[in-house]
């Protein structure tokens, strides 16, 4: 399974109201790809919904640290 499927298994339950199945589908893809930008920062996002903006903030951290571009681009376009 590639990253862009556990992030849409992970968006699918987080849209199904199931929040804590998408953190574990996260927590678990990382694993396997432990440099995802993309999968640090859909992460960071979940932790934000579940109110740890603690875990949320170190893992946009995490994301930028890998991938900046991806983040500027990727935060800048939700905020807009």
């Amino acid at each position: 399974m590639n990253e862009q499927l556990f992030i849409g298994m992970a968006k699918a339950q987080a849209e199904a109201g199931n929040i804590q199945d998408a953190l574990t589908i996260l927590t678990s893809a990382l694993k396997q790809y432990p440099n995802s930008a993309e999968l640090y920062l859909e992460r960071g996002r979940i932790y934000n919904v579940l109110g740890n903006q603690k875990a949320a903030l170190f893992d946009i951290k995490k994301a930028a640290e890998i991938n900046p571009e991806f983040i500027i681009g990727n935060i800048s376009g939700n905020f807009a």
